[in-house]
Parts: structure tokens; C-alpha cells; sequence
């Protein structure tokens, strides 16, 4: 169940169902990842759950394996920023004669 709140601040409220894919894997050293996904990406829950398991194999590797995940994302969401504007549409009111005082 998702919950809201109207605003940001107002009281909880629930807003519906939502899909969550979950992946679980265990390494060969026994060590068990887990990562929980929304939608149905099954591969990008099975990779959620690999890096949580390797970070915790090894969490020295995250100063290697996240900079460049972030890069990537910021450059995704810079990308879908860019696409919007583009079709961004202004609108403006006229204000009428008998309105004004």
C-alpha cells in the first residue's frame, strides 16, 4: 500500500496498491543480497540484489562501483529534464476590462 500526504505535510493518507519486484541471491561465500524494486524489473531487482550482496562482502568496493552509477544517473535524469523543457508550454491570462478595479 503507497501512503501520501496532500502537500507534503498534510495527514497520511492511503493512496493505493503499487507492484514491487523482489530479487534474493547468494553468492558463493554464502553471503545473501537483497534488493526490492518497483514495477515489474525483474533484472533490475536480481542487480539490486547482487550489488547489496557484493557491498557486503566487500563494502571498500562502494567508492568504486556508486560514483560511476550516480554519474549515470544524473546524466539519465539531466537527460528527461532536458526532454521536458523542450515541450513545456507557458500559458498566461488576459485579464478582462470589467475585472480590474
Amino acid at each position: 500500500m503507497v501512503r501520501g500526504r496532500m502537500g507534503g505535510s498534510g495527514a497520511a493518507f492511503n493512496m493505493g496498491e503499487m507492484t514491487i519486484t523482489r530479487a534474493t541471491v547468494r553468492l558463493e561465500d554464502g553471503t545473501i543480497g537483497f534488493g526490492y524494486v518497483a514495477g515489474r524489473a525483474h533484472q533490475k531487482a536480481e542487480l539490486a540484489a547482487l550489488l547489496d550482496a557484493v557491498l557486503q562482502r566487500d563494502p571498500s568496493l562502494a567508492q568504486q562501483i556508486l560514483p560511476p552509477m550516480q554519474a549515470a544517473l544524473a546524466n539519465m535524469l539531466d537527460k528527461k529534464s532536458r526532454k521536458s523543457a523542450a515541450t513545456k508550454v507557458e500559458f498566461f491570462t488576459v485579464v478582462r476590462g470589467e475585472n480590474q478595479k
